[in-house]
Parts: C-alpha cells; structure tokens; sequence
C-alpha cells in the first residue's frame, strides 16, 4: 500500500472513501486527486447518467471506472441478444477498444472488462480474432493473468475462446512469453492456461505443439516449485496427446532425473492415444469435420461443445514427425565417442571383431531413433548396412542392422527411399535366417520401409524374386510383409497397383507345397484384397483357384474387415449431452470452483480412457436427453431498440418506459401493466406475443433486477405466456428456464418461478425443462441453486409421472448431485430419485450400483416413502405437446426404465472366441456378456444377434462349470431382456436346450438349468416357457436321468404353485404332461415330484378336470398310462363340487381353509396319539387348540399321512445345505420371503396339501393348526418325521425368523419341535451336519427371548440337542452365541455351557478349537453388566470345579484383576467342596472316587448357578455322546421337576465300527474329493473313540492300512495344490495331515502301524518339509507347522523299533524324488538325521520299548550298504549320516556295556567274510568306555579292519 492510503486509515472519511471507492483506486493505481475520490453518492449517479449519454468509444475509455463496467455490462447483455457484431453499434464500439478492456487499470472494472471481452468473443468471427488476438492477449497475460484468481480464470477463459476462433498460435505466444515473466504468479497462470488449452482443444489439431514443446524446458529449472510442477503437469498432458516420443528429446530428456521419474510415473497411470478433446473449434461446431461424425450442434450459448471418444477407440497419436526439428546424425558419426576406447563409427563398422560393430549398429540406431532427422547423403550409411545385413556372421549384427534401418526410414521418410531399395534384396533374403529375432526385426524394418519410403508396387521386382526363392521360409515371411503392408495402404489407387504387380507372384504361392507358404499366401491375397475395397477386386485374378480357396480367402476378407474395424479403426466421435451443461463462455472460474466442491460442472458422462472400468448404469439405448438444444434455435438477432419498439405495439407506450424506469416501483408498476394485459389476451394473441415479450422482459428489466417484486411478476407472465400459448416455442422456453433457474434459489421467488416452470413443462415436457435447468445450474457457483431446481424436478416427476422424464439423464444427474459435499443437493437428489421409484420400482436401484453404500442406505429410506405404484400411477398434469402421451404409454409398458442397445458389444470376435478350443477363452468370453449386461444396468433391448445360440452351444460344453456359466448368463440375459426374450427371434428357443441340461449328473448344471428357467418364465411368461419343457422332458423321458427329472418337476410345481400364480389351462395341460414323465421314471424322487405336480393340478381343477386335460394331451401310453394311474389313485383328494373347468376353487370347497367352521374334526386315533403325547410332557394335561380355526373344511380332503419321506431324496437335499457352523445373521424380510418361497416348493412332495397350506399361511392361527397336524404325525408316522426333519427344522427357523412372531404360535412351535427331537432322540437318531448348521445358529440367537415362558420352551430343546447331536459341536455353536449382542441370550449361553461341562468335561466343551472358556473369561472381564460378570465368573468356577487346575489352561491371556478374581474364587470353591465331602477340584476327570451323595453337578446347580439364569435348568444333566469313567460310584443327578433326567447308553462297538469302516473305504477311493470326505468322517471318528480304550482297540487292525493310503495321497494332494492353488485343494492338504494327526497323537493307533508304512510316511512328510512350492501356498506357514508337529507326534507314538529302522533305512536307500539331486540329498539327511538325533537322546528312558537285536541289525546294514571304502571316504569329508548311525552305536554301547555283544544276534558272525564293521565299532567303543557296564568279554579272533574313528556326536 503507498503512504496517501496508510495515512487515510486514521479518518472514518477516509475508509468511508476506501469503501466506496473498492477498486483500482484501492492500491494506489489512481493518485488521490481522482475526482472519484471524494465524490458523493449524488456526483456519482450524475457522473454515470452523463457516461451513459456519451458515445460508446467514449463511454469504454472514460476516467470513471465505473462508467466503464456499466458499459462492459451493456456489451454482456448486447452479446447474449445478437449473433453478429455488425448488428450492434455497441460491439462494433467495443471490438475496436477491446484490448483496453482487457488490460484496464482498475481491477474491479478488469473483472468486468474480461467478462465483455468473453461475453463479445463469443459472437466474434475467425477475420476479427486473427487481426485483433495479439493486442488482447498481451493485455490479457500483462494484466489478466496476474491478477487475482478469479481474474486469471476469465483470462484463461478468453484464451481459450481466441482458441475457438483459430487463434492457436498467437495464444499460444503469448502464454509462452508470459511463463519466462520473473513474476512467478504470472508465469504460473500462463503454464496452466497452456495445459488447460492443450486439455481442452487437443494438439496437434488446434494447439501448435511446436512452440510449447520448444519454450518449456527453461521452467524446468525455475527457482519456484509450483511453475516446476505446472511445466510438469504440462509435459504429462502433453504425453497424453503426443506420446512419448514427441516428448522425450525436447523435454523429458531436459528435466532433472527426480522430475524425470514424477513424469514417467504419471504417464503410466494415464492412457496415451485416448485422450479427450473437450471443446471445438468455432467452425467444428458448425460444420464438424469427418473425424468427428456424429457431433451435434453446440449449445445456444456457444458452450465448449465437448466431445468424447469412444472408450474402446484405439489409441491414435499424432506423427511426431509432423512437428518435430529436423535432427543432423551425419556429423555425429564422424565424432569420436565418449570413450576414447572405443572406436569410430566408420572405423567399427568395418572391425574384424563382431562386439566392435554390434556397438557400432547401436550407436547408429539410437542417434536415428528421433522423429525427424535432417537430409544428407546416407549412401555410406545404407551401403554399411548392406553390408552387415548381407555378409555379417553375427546374428546380433544383423539384427541391430535391420534395426537401425527401420529407425532410419522412420526418421528419414521419403529421403531415405533409395537406400532403402538397395538394401530390400538383401534383407529379403536375410529372412530366412532360423534366429526368430533377427527375423523380427527385420520385418519391422520392412514394414517402416513400406510405410515411409515406398510402395510395393515400386519394388514389385524384389518382392517376386524374394517369392521364388528356394527355401520356403523367405516367401512365407515376405507374404506376411505383404499383408502387413496391405493395412497400412492410405489410398486405392496404391492398392490397385499392388494388386496388378503382385498378385500373380502370391497367387502362385498360394498351391506351393509348404503349409506355411499357402497359408500366408492366402493372408497376402486377403490383405490385398480388403486394401482394394473388398474381395471383388481380386476375384478376377483368382479365378483359377479352387473353390475352397476362394471361400477362404472371402471369409478371411470379411474376418478381418469385422476384425479392423472393430479394433484399430479410428472411433468415432460424439458430442457430450448438448442438455448436461456446458461451461458458459465467461465462467471458466466458476467450473472450477464448483468442480473443487464436488458439483455438476460438466457433462453428465464423460468417458475417461485413463479411468479404470465398472459398470455404468447409464444405458446406450435410450442416450442422455437431446431436447434441451435438438429445436432450440436463435432467431434473428434483435437490439434492444427493436425490441422496445416492439414491445409498445404490444403494450402501452407508458407501460414499456416503465419497465426501463431505474425506479423499482415503476418498474412494478410497468410489470404488472404486462400481466394483465397478457391476462386479458386471448390464447391465439398470447402464442403471437410470447416470443417479443420473452425476449424483451429478458432484456427489460432483466434477471438481474434486485427487486423480488419486480421478478415475481416477470415469472407471472412467464406462466401465463406458456399457459395460454397454443405453441410455446422452445426458444421462449429457454429464454424463460434461464431466468428462472437463477432465481428458484430465492425464498421470495421460488415459489412464482416454482410456478412458472410447472407452466412451462405443461407447455414443452418436463424432459425439455429438467435439461434447461441443468444447464443453467450446473455452473453456477451457489450449489442452493442445484438443490431447489432438483426439488422443483422431485415435484415435477410426482405431477407429471415418470413416463414423461428422460430416466437415463434424470438419473444421471442425480448420481452426480450425490457425489456433491452440499447436503441439500444430495437430499434433494434423493427425493427426486425416490419420486422416480414409485413409477419405476426396484429396478432402478440397478442404475444406482455405482453408488457408495450410505448412499444406497440413505436412498433406501426414500424408496420407502415413494413405494412402487407402477403403471396405476397417475399424474395431475399432462403435457400438451404431441405425441407425449403415447410415449408415455410405451415407456409404461416397459416398466419406465431405459434398456441399453448392446448389439454394438455382441462382436464376431465375441462370438468366435465362444467357440474357442481353449476353454479359458470361452470362458472369458462367457463373462464378457455378463459385464456387459452390468454395464447395461441388466436393462437391454432385444437386438442381440448370434449371442443366444452361441451361448446354447456351450450348454453342451466338455467343462460342465463353463456350460453351467453359460446356463446362469442366459438367465441373466432373459432378464434383462423382459417380455421380449419369449419371441422366438429374439429367444432363438432355447428353452427345450435348457431343459436338456436336467439330464446333467453334476448338480450344479441342473441348479443352473433351473435358475434359467425361473429368469426365462419371470421375463416372457409361464405361457411362453411351459409348452416347452413339458413337450422337451416327455421326448427325453427314457433318456434324463431320475435327479433330471426332479429337479425340472420341483420348477414347475413352484411355477404351477403360489397364491397368486395367473395359471391358465394350458399351463395345467404342459404340466401334467411333464408330470407324467416323472411318475413314469424308476427314480423315487422323480415319481414323487411328478406324484406332487400332479396333486397340485387336482388341486385346482379336481380329479376329473385332471383326468380331462390328462385325455386333452398327446402323450405316449406309457406316460398317459403312469399319470392316469396316479390320478385315480389320490381321486378322493380332490373337492367333489368343484368345477372342473374353473383353476381357482372356490372357498368353500378349498382344501386349504374354508371360514365358518370353528371345530376341527380328527379321528379317534389321532386324537388318542394327541392326548397321550401331551400328557408326557413335563405338567402333564392336555392343552386345548389355541387357534379357534379349523384345519380344513367341512368335506375337505383330512385322509392321507401328514408327512411322506424319502431317504434318498434327503440325502440329496441335506448335500444342497451348508455343513460347517456360521454365526447366525438376522434375515431382512425380502430373505426371508425367498427361504420361504424354496422351502414351499421343496416341501410340498412330502407334505399333505391341507397342512402344506397351513403351513405356509399368512395367519398365525393357521401357523397353530399345521402345528397340531404336525404333533400327530410324531406318533403316527416317526418314521416320516425322521425323513423329513430337515425340511421341520427349516419351517421351524423361520418362525423364528419373524420380525413380530405371535407368542401363541411361538409356544406351540417349540413345543413342536421339542417334541420332534426326542422322538428323534428315542429311535436312537442323529441330527446331520447340516441339520444343525440351519437349526442350532437361529435356536442360540434366540433363546434370550424377553418372556420367560418362551425361553423355557427354548431350554427344553438346548436340553434335548445334545442327545441328538454331538456335544462338542454343540459347544460350537453355543460359543457364537456368546458375540450376541442380547443380555438374556448370553446368560442363557453361559447357563448351557456350565450344563455340558458338568456332564461332560472340558474336554468337549474345549474340542476342536471352540475356545468357550477363553470367550468366557473375555466376558467375566470386560461386560458390562453385573448379571453378566457374575454367570461368567460362575461358569468359570464350574470349570474349575470339573477340571481342577487344567482350567487355567483354556482360559487364554487374562488381566491382573481378573486373574485374582478367579484364584479367590476357585480358593473358595475348592473349600466349599472339601467342606462338603465333595472331593478335589478336577477329581471326577481324574476318577477320584467322590461321595455318591454330593455328585458335583448337584452341588455347581445349588451354589454356582447365576442369579439372573432361569429357574431349573441348571441341575439338568445334558444327555453325550459318551461318558466319563470313575472309580467310584455314579453321580446321581439333581432331581428336576419339569423332566427327568437321562443317561444315552453309547451305541455297541460295531455299529460305531461300521462308520470307521465306511470312511476308510472312501479313503481308498479313487476321487480326491471323495477321499477327503472320508478323512474328514474318519478324524471325526477317532475324536469321538477319545479316551473310549474299546473303540480304539477296534480301530487299532486299520489304522496301518490307513496310514498306508494316507501316505500314497500326501504327494499328489500337495501337487494338486502347488498346481491349481485354491480352497478345495488346500483343504485337502488340512485334512490329509490332520487324519494322520488324528491316528498318530493316539498312542493305541500309532503303535499298530508297521515299519514299512512308517517309514513311507517319514519319507513323504520329509519331502514336503523340503518343497519350496508349500511355504508359498495360502495357507503354507500353518501346512509346514503341521507338518513339523505331525513328524513329533509320530516318533512320540509310533513303536521306536519301527521309527529307528525306517529312518537308518531312508539313510541308506532315501525316496527317487531327492536321490538324483545331491543338494536335495543333503537336506533330506540332515532332516533324517534331526528325526534320529531325537530318538536317540531319549534311548536312555526308552530302552526297554527298543529291540536292540534288530537295530543294530539295522545298524550292521547300513554300514554293509556302504562297504569299507565308502565308510573311510565319508569319514574323511564328515558325513553326517554315518556319524549319526556311529553315535547310535555309542549311546547303545554306553547304556547295555558289554552286554551289547548279546545283542548282535541278528548280525552276521564274527567269522564272516567279509566281516561284518559293526563288531569293530563296538569293539572301539567299548575300549573307549572303562566303566561300561557288564562283564568285560575277550575279544573276538576274526580280526577285523581298522574303522574309522567315530565322529563326537552331532548337535
């Protein structure tokens, strides 16, 4: 600041002045003297009126620099209101003073300055830029742009319009003189807008590159880091456009070696050749160029106009050559190099050593490797490399020759022509040179020489010696050369010319007798073809050809074509959306600063080539909404004189002076003079004079008026214009959304421009007002703006509906406006989204998967306010516009969405790669259609061309998992499609093929068979899919198997089946036939899915209306016979007045429910069963029914089972369910519909119709009823309540499932199924895995229910578990139940787990790794609630109390406060029990005999039972698997008033045995899966014998068999593994070594395996431990660890006789696998030796388990294997294995002594020949040891060699 303003600050005056006065005069610019200074409020209005009367020079050039921006603003408004500048005196003024706009002094009146220089640039032509541009840009660089930042974004933005002009090079100057200013604001601003420029327009098309590429390379060494990173910045996006190569010398190569890196990495994240080209050229958008078909017109507004590149373009680069400075090389090649060692060019080239030319060629390449190089004499040049190429014997020579000739055709172009003809012949004939990289390279050079240097019709004579040469391998190659070259000819006439040469010469080559030579010959003669415009051009010449070969070579034309264009054609352009707003020409600063905020600044789909691919909800059928620009056209342009004229013959003369008035009542006053008047016209006079009044309230008083009340009225007369007028025009449209879009924002006008725009979309759509308002919104800098115009859109879409709104652009930018950080413009757009939702339904969540998750979740809840009304709803308004309401009525029909044309994505390549012999390609080609379908939102239209018959000749692919992908993507494909996909053009009639695929033995093709059905009948309808799978299963009757047959019936059933299912006759007629093939079949679940589709027909029309569509079909009498037999049969099922030609009977003669009747009839035995199985209960009495309803009605069908089972049928079923554990997750209520839907389907074969009903009833009391019916058939038929217990328990789970389950029907549910279990339980069954994987998570989740009644129904069944399935896994379970977030639920855990340890130890409680304790330690410390703490201290003192100190050992890591906690209470326990005579603590799992009147769960039940736990449950002894024996007498359990206790007897040895045997079976199974399986029974077997010496005994005659077979699958289950990583194969790798841990941690098994299969077992856990393959595994650190414990447990266990002779033996004779690798010997010796090392340090306490006769029997052969010379070569080196082997002859010497001579029984005698080593070792040793125990014994006579001496022992 100068002295005059510091001093002025001291003075209110003086910062009055400073205020009013904000501007230029601010910073001094102005000496104080300024008249404006001290200018009052009255001076200034009078200075101003004067201004405006002066003429326009004078008014852009007055001293007042208000008075200019008053006439700057004129320029704005006079621009927007003309197309031309000779229309309008004031721009013609202002086009002459122009550039002192752009630099004005004062820096407010600059802002405005550049604004009339954007606003009058954008009605400029090409004539006024190029003579006017370089006056404007240098003030607009001095001044703009090192202005303020909103300054510098209007200087930018006017660089970027003189760039819309063809001003490239003068902005481009300009810009480069401005970034070398000291000022490094100012060079900053001038590198950005040049990288901007080079964004937006592109280069080379619009900006020069040239002199960028020239001027940069000094900021790269600019002392300010953000001109360095701008340069930067500049040099990537000068890669994107130019490629690496245009960069590299002039600027890449100039940076800094860290910049350099910061470059190169940021290149690597964008995608070069695809850049985007934003804006077009002023002339592009009038008339686009050829590159660019398809672009639209701009904007009205002159907006950028971007347009956007295909994503699946090619990458095109502009030829650096163009642009690039000729570089000189010729000089540089007589320079001597760098190192003084090495020689000349000239002089290398011709050295006798080949390293000498190799560097030469080298050198040579990379000075070409340039884009341009200058013009010289090359001949010395060519004729070295003819040379090299001809002559040299070093491929390497040859190869950088070729190489560095290309470069110098690349670089040199037509220059290099001669020399590229006279090395032709020579590298023509270096082609059949055997190295495949010469010959690469030399094809390239070839290629750049066609390219550049000649045609090859100029070389015609070279080419047809090269294709007579002998040897085949030169015209094969050449050939290739030809096509090749074919592409890359640019015009016909080339082409044609070729053709005339060269044909003849290929055309002989095409009958050679190579293979190869044919086949490129035919390649050649395509090229050339298609070169010439298609296989007509050469059909002439190659008439004489055989058929065969020109069907070829016109198929290989049309391959190739398809294969170009689709792949390396140019792609074209498109314009953005014309509606999506473009950047206003004066705002460049407001796009960024809104783009900086997340908000709507540009199109509403931009695709990016660098932005990685996801699926895009936008689809390509319906394109983003053309109404904004597609008929909005400007009139003639029309000055504001004319329009004032105009607006008086409308209106009074007085009333248009006012609407000029600068007072604001007048202007009121002339405003509502308008409105009435427009009031009072009539429609015809309204439409005459909307366009004039439009324009002229638009200009008068404008949209910018301060005044509300001024606007309001404007907007009223908007309204009634566009009421009133017959034809509103779109221009007036426009003109008004612009205005009103400003304004909606404003709480005083929302509501008028609320209304006007209402008025308006009546007038043109609401699709034309939404793509206005976006326009106008999308820039502007109050995001308030884009809230209230989405709000007003939300409404819109309520009163109109959604049939009339553009969904695609709609939602588009909604999904934009979500992304924004202003809260009111994501809520608003989520309320116009969930307005959307009532017409379109869930489908558009499909378009918003995109979208984050909070996103979806707030959306949710908006969907739930706006629910699906679909086409029933009904807007308040309509358009008046023709033929909106028949689009309406089409949009309707199909659901409102838009569907994607995706026939542009369905390639020949596609579909070709569908029929690929590799599997891998057609199963990528296979998801390619499903990413296309998400790309399509699953919205597609029908045009798909050969995509549905490609994808049925996978249906019978060799890879049943690719034809079960291609089942499901059919599916997928169906319900995209919709309706559609029924018509058989569009269908292709696939439906027969997929009912094919039942006959399918692997289960997951027929699931996806049947997944493809449902999607095909949901889409095209039961009519349409039905006929033909009925008539396609009777024609495969005798062929699909039983499992086939089933599956299709159970569909159907679910299809025929349901509430509200629209089933025709003709349906009923399909199934009943297809039924007939079922019953028909020998396969049980086959006849009895057939028997149930065919009841449900009876259902609907009754037996006789059966047995009529039953003689109405044409079946064979086979089937007929079948189902004829079935109907007659269950004929006393059916209604006996019902209506055979009616589908629904009536309530009355329903069988499922009938009102009216309140009393349920039963027959004496039932109710007998009934009164009996109640009174058992626990309280006896027999309770009444609770629900009042009668199951059936009065003569409904009551006879029959309620449940019919099958076994194998649930098998099959129980095979489809999960086995192991998950932690139990609340269902959503569309989940639980789902469960239901398939438990309805899968359940009604085995359930009566009547009671299949009820249970599946949408009343509780029909819930109660089933309920009864099911208690009867426990007593009645045990045996189907067995058969069906699955299907029970899933009906179970989802009642309790229910969000809000009635309590009466919850009771009796439970009741129900704790009735189930113990019949279970008393027939001595088990429930499955998977039975419990679905019943056991949903029974612990909810057992904390918060009525106490219910949770001692619950009790009763966690009681009743146990005894049906095993404990430990029990425990399982009950640990997840631990996590749940319910108090009561983990107090009733806590109360369980107590139970089962107090019956069953901590061992089952703790087995497989279930952790409970841990997990309840975790509670006892860190719950929160009392209770809680307490339970879990109390469960915590029960374990003590059962295991004594072992405990502590589950109890994992525990804190100091808990710990204490826990000592004094186990202290007080264990006195509490002595005090009592109760024993110790743990004494019961040691079998300490205990007094048999204080049984430790009775004392834990009365003392240690938590205070919130429920009332007797605690005392409760749970039924095991097995019990625990104890010396002393049985404890006898706490008595129970509710139910008695019981003790299971264990089932007898030789049914557990039949189990062991069975899995051993599978073990020896071919199949690694069924293998696995049997590991998997076979561990679980073994961990249920624990501890049970009688089982183990059993077991114990298998257990070396076992090992055997374990030990022959380790190698190729690991193998497998390393080989297709993936969970199945790891998961055989756990279970094979857990078997083996399984059989060798218990000491029983382990001691029954022999030698021979120990020592295979060592070798191949051994080999394992070596490959380096297993560490890198998934789950490879866990299988070594394994591995290392297994080898422990098998030397702890297995007999030491045995393991001491299998490992010396694998010391002298180890496996092939490592015998050939010395390294890998080594490895495997020393772990060997490890092994023995172990064995051996524990010889001294083991002693008496070793027999000493046969290990050093073991011993003795072992050193007989090696032989004396070995023994003493070994000794010398220290080997390890013999010093091993003598350390066990040591330790055996120093424990027996001299005894040990009594122990070589099994050795050789002392006499021998040879004799045996071993004795002199022992002699050694003993002579060693004085003090050796035993009887010293002579020396034996034989004398024996001398032995080595024995190594100390190995550590």
């Amino acid at each position: 600041r100068r002295a005059s303003d510091t001093s002025s600050r001291s003075t209110p005056q003086a910062r009055e002045t400073r205020f009013t006065h904000a501007g230029g005069e601010r910073d001094g610019r102005y000496p104080r003297s300024d008249r404006s200074a001290t200018m009052g409020a009255d001076d200034e209005a009078t200075q101003l009126a004067d201004a405006a009367k002066l003429p326009w020079d004078d008014r852009f050039k007055h001293s007042f620099w208000k008075a200019r921006v008053a006439a700057y603003e004129c320029v704005v408004k006079e621009a927007k209101l003309s197309q031309e500048i000779a229309s309008s005196a004031c721009l013609k003024a202002f086009g002459e003073c122009a550039k002192n706009a752009a630099g004005d002094a004062n820096a407010n009146a600059l802002d405005f300055g550049l604004d009339a220089l954007n606003a009058f640039l954008a009605v400029a032509d090409e004539d006024y830029a190029r003579t006017h541009s370089a006056g404007i840009l240098a003030n607009v660089v001095a001044k703009g742009m090192g202005g303020r930042p909103k300054t510098v974004d209007r200087a930018t933005e006017t660089c970027m319009l003189l760039l819309e002009l063809e001003c490239g090079d003068a902005v481009v100057d300009a810009l480069l003189k401005g970034s070398a200013h000291k000022v490094p604001k100012l060079a900053l601003a001038c590198v950005e807008a040049m990288r901007i420029s080079v964004k937006e327009f592109g280069t080379p098309a619009v900006v020069p590159p040239k002199p960028i590429l020239k001027g940069i390379a000094p900021l790269f060494d600019s002392k300010d880091a953000k001109v360095r990173g701008a340069a930067k910045d500049l040099t990537v996006e000068l890669t994107r456009w130019l490629g690496h190569d245009a960069v590299r010398r002039d600027l890449i190569e100039k940076m800094r070696g860290t910049m350099q890196a910061e470059v190169q990495a940021a290149a690597e994240a964008i995608e070069i050749g695809r850049a985007v080209r934003q804006r077009l050229t002023r002339k592009e958008q009038a008339n686009p160029p050829p590159d660019t078909a398809g672009v639209d017109a701009m904007d009205v507004d002159g907006g950028d106009g971007a347009v956007v590149v295909a994503t699946d373009a090619a990458p095109r680069l502009p030829d650096a050559y163009e642009f690039a400075d000729p570089e000189s090389i010729l000089d540089k090649l007589e320079k001597q190099p760098k190192d003084k060692e090495t020689p000349k060019f000239w002089d290398a080239v011709n050295s006798a050593k080949w390293k000498e030319r190799l560097d030469a060629m080298t050198r040579l390449k990379e000075l070409a490797d340039a884009p341009r190089l200058a013009s010289g004499d090359y001949g010395d040049v060519a004729r070295a490399l003819k040379k090299i190429v001809t002559k040299d014997a070093n491929i390497a020579c040859v190869g950088e020759a070729c190489a560095a000739a290309g470069a110098l055709a690349k670089g040199l172009r037509k220059e290099w022509t001669r020399e590229a003809k006279v090395l032709l012949p020579g590298m023509l004939d270096k082609l059949k040179d055997k190295n495949s990289s010469v010959v690469q390279k030399n094809q390239d050079a070839l290629l750049e020489f066609s390219k550049h240097c000649f045609s090859l019709a100029d070389v015609a004579d070279d080419i047809l010696a090269a294709l007579a040469h002998k040897m085949p391998k030169v015209p094969q190659q050449t050939l290739l050369w030809i096509a090749t070259a074919a592409r890359e000819m640019k015009t016909q006439t080339t082409a044609t010319t070729a053709q005339r040469t060269l044909l003849p010469g290929v055309i002989k080559c095409v009958d050679a007798a190579n293979p190869d030579v044919r086949a490129a010959a035919l390649d050649a003669v395509a090229g050339l073809a298609r070169a010439g415009g298609g296989y007509k051009s050469v059909a002439r010449a190659i008439d004489e050809l055989d058929d065969a070969k020109k069907a070829k070579i016109e198929e290989m034309c049309v391959e190739n074509w398809g294969r170009e264009g689709g792949a390396t054609g140019p792609a074209p352009l498109q314009t953005r959306n014309p509606n999506v707003a473009s950047k206003p020409a004066a705002t460049l600063a407001a796009a960024k600063t809104a783009a900086s905020r997340g908000g709507v600044t540009g199109p509403l789909t931009r695709p990016s080539a660098a932005a990685p691919k996801r699926p895009v909800a936008a689809p390509a059928v319906v394109g983003s909404s053309s109404e904004a620009d597609a008929d909005v056209a400007e009139g003639a342009p029309v000055s504001k004189e004319e329009l004032v004229e105009r607006a008086s013959r409308l209106y009074a003369a007085d009333a248009v002076t006012k609407l000029q008035s600068s007072n604001w009542k007048e202007r009121v006053e002339g405003v509502a003079a308008v409105a009435a008047a427009v009031d009072a016209m009539s429609d015809e006079d309204a439409g005459a004079a909307a366009g004039d009044t439009i324009r002229a309230l638009a200009l008068f008083p404008g949209f910018d008026d301060k005044v509300f009340q001024v606007l309001a009225k404007v907007f009223e007369v908007f309204g009634s214009l566009a009421a009133k007028a017959p034809k509103f025009s779109k221009r007036d449209g426009a003109i008004a959304v612009q205005g009103l879009a400003e304004k909606i924002a404003d709480v005083k006008l929302r509501a008028p421009a609320s209304a006007a725009l209402t008025a308006v979309a009546e007038a043109l759509g609401p699709k034309f007002v939404m793509a206005q308002l976006h326009k106008r919104t999308a820039s502007h800098k109050n995001p308030k703006v884009t809230a209230e115009s989405l709000l007003w859109c939300a409404g819109a879409v309520e009163e109109f509906t959604v049939a009339v709104v553009d969904v695609s652009f709609v939602i588009a930018w909604c999904k934009q406006s979500l992304a924004m950080s202003n809260p009111a413009c994501k809520s608003a757009a989520g309320k116009v989204l969930g307005a959307m939702h009532a017409g379109l339904g869930p489908g558009l969540k499909d378009f918003l998967a995109d979208l984050r998750d909070s996103q979806l979740k707030t959306l949710e809840a908006e969907f739930a306010r706006n629910p699906y009304v679909g086409p029933a709803m009904v807007g308040t308004r309509k358009v008046r516009a023709d033929g909106t309401e028949g689009a309406s009525v089409a949009a309707a029909a199909d659901g409102g969405l838009p569907r994607a044309d995706i026939s542009g994505k369905i390639t020949e390549k596609l579909i070709k790669e569908m029929g690929d012999p590799s599997w891998k390609v057609r199963a990528a080609a296979v998801d390619a259609v499903n990413e296309i379908l998400g790309e399509s939102a699953n919205r597609i239209g029908p045009n798909t061309g050969d995509l549905m018959p490609s994808l049925a000749k996978r249906f019978s692919d060799a890879n049943r998992n690719l034809a079960a992908n291609a089942l499901t993507t059919v599916g997928a494909v169906a319900s995209a499609m919709g309706a559609p996909i029924g018509e058989r053009r569009h269908g292709h009639g696939l439906v027969p093929e997929i009912v094919k695929q039942f006959g399918d033995s692997k289960a997951s093709v027929r699931t996806a068979a049947t997944g493809a059905l449902e999607a095909w009948s949901a889409a095209a309808g039961l009519g349409k899919t039905l006929p033909y799978v009925a008539d396609k299963m009777v024609e495969l009757s005798g062929k699909m198997s039983g499992d086939g047959k089933s599956d299709a019936l159970a569909w159907i059933l679910t299809a025929v089946s349901g509430d509200d299912a629209a089933v025709t006759e003709d349906d009923l007629v399909s199934a009943i036939a297809a039924a007939a093939a079922g019953l028909a079949d020998k396969n049980a679940a086959a006849r009895a899915a057939g028997g149930g589709v065919v009841d449900e027909v009876i259902r609907r029309v009754g037996s006789a209306g059966a047995a009529r569509l039953l003689a109405a079909s044409s079946l064979p009498p086979a089937l007929k016979s079948a189902a004829s037999a079935h109907v007659e049969k269950n004929a006393l099922h059916a209604p006996p007045s019902l209506n055979p030609g009616s589908l629904n009977p009536s309530p009355s003669t329903s069988p499922v429910r009938t009102e009216g009747h309140r009393s349920r009839p039963s027959t004496a035995r039932g109710a007998a069963a009934r009164s009996s199985l109640r009174a058992s209960r626990v309280g006896g009495g027999v309770r009444a029914s609770a629900s009042g309803l009668p199951p059936v009605a009065a003569g409904a069908v009551v006879s029959g089972p309620v449940l019919v089972a099958d076994g194998a049928e649930k098998e099959a079923r129980l095979r489809k369910l999960p086995r192991k554990p998950v932690k139990f997750e609340g269902m959503r209520d569309d989940e639980i519909k789902h469960a239901e839907d398939d438990l309805k389907a899968a359940s009604a074969p085995h359930v009566r119709a009547d009671v299949h009903a009820l249970l599946f009833g949408k009343d509780f009391r029909a819930h109660i009823q089933a309920v009864e019916h099911l208690e009867a058939a426990l007593s009645e038929s045990p045996d189907a309540v067995e058969g069906t217990l699955d299907l029970l328990l899933r009906w179970v789970v989802l009642r309790l499932c229910e969000q809000a389950p009635n309590t009466q029907s919850l009771l009796k549910v439970l009741d129900f199924t704790a009735d189930a279990l113990a019949v279970v339980k008393d027939r001595g069954a088990r429930l499955s895995e998977q039975e419990g994987a679905l019943f056991l998570p949903a029974l612990v989740d909810k057992c904390g229910h918060p009525m106490e009644a219910v949770r001692e129904k619950f009790r009763r069944i966690v009681r009743l578990v146990p005894g049906v399935f095993p404990a430990s896994k029990v425990a399982g379970y009950l640990v997840r139940g631990l996590d749940s977030k319910n108090t009561k639920t983990r107090l009733e855990v806590l109360d369980v787990v107590g139970s089962l340890m107090e019956r069953h130890g901590l061992d089952v409680v703790e087995r497989a790794g279930n952790r409970a304790l841990a997990e309840v330690a975790k509670l006892a410390d860190q719950a929160r609630d009392v209770g809680m703490r307490s339970a879990a201290l109390a469960c915590l003192v029960t374990a003590y109390k059962v295991g004594g100190d072992d405990a502590w050992r589950h109890l994992g890591r525990l804190s100091d406060s808990l710990r204490d906690a826990l000592e004094e209470k186990f202290a007080k326990a264990a006195r509490e029990m002595e005090r009592r005579n109760e024993g110790l603590p743990g004494g019961w799992t040691r079998g300490v005999e205990k007094p048999s009147g204080s049984p430790i769960a009775a004392m834990a039940s009365a003392v240690f039972r938590p205070v919130q736990a429920v009332v007797s449950t605690v005392s409760s002894v749970l039924p095991g698997r097995r019990q625990h024996a104890t010396s002393g007498p049985a404890p006898e359990p706490a008595p129970e008033e509710e139910e008695p206790p019981e003790r299971e007897e264990p089932p007898p040895v030789e049914v557990r045995l039949a189990g062991w045997t069975r899995s051993l079976d599978s073990v020896a199974n071919v199949s690694d899966a069924v293998a696995v399986e049997g590991m998997k029974s076979l561990c679980h077997e073994v961990m249920a014998a624990v501890g049970d010496g009688e089982m183990l005994s059993a077991m114990a005659p298998d257990s070396d068999r076992l090992v055997g077979l374990l030990a022959d699958r380790v190698s190729p289950i690991f193998d497998a593994a390393v080989a297709a990583p993936g969970p199945s194969t790891t998961r055989a790798c756990k279970y094979v070594l857990n078997t083996m841990m399984q059989v060798f941690q218990e000491p029983t098994l382990a001691a029954s395996v022999e030698e021979e299969n120990e020592r295979a077992t060592v070798a191949v856990l051994l080999e394992r431990l070596l490959d380096p393959n297993v560490p890198k595994m998934e789950e490879g650190p866990q299988l070594v660890k394994a591995l290392n414990v297994l080898m422990l447990k098998l030397l702890e266990h297995c007999p030491r006789t045995n393991s001491f002779r299998a490992l010396l033996r694998l010391l002298a004779d180890a496996p092939e696998s490592v015998a050939d690798e010395p390294a890998a010997l080594v490895k495997f010796h020393d772990l060997v030796v490890k092994c023995l090392i172990k064995l051996t340090k524990s010889l001294g306490q083991n002693l008496d388990a070793v027999n000493l006769p046969t290990l050093l029997g073991d011993v003795h052969a072992f050193f007989h294997s090696l032989g004396v010379d070995e023994i003493r070569r070994r000794g010398q080196c220290d080997d390890k294995p013999l010093r091993m082997v003598k350390t066990i002859l040591h330790e055996v010497c120093k424990l027996v002594g001299h005894d040990v001579w009594d122990a070589l029984s099994l050795c050789p005698p002392r006499d021998s020949n040879p004799t045996p080593i071993v004795y002199a070792y022992v002699e050694l040793n003993l002579q060693s040891m004085p003090d050796a125990p035993g009887e010293p014994r002579a020396a034996p006579s034989p004398k024996a060699p001398t032995p080595v001496k024995a190594a100390p022992t190995p550590k």
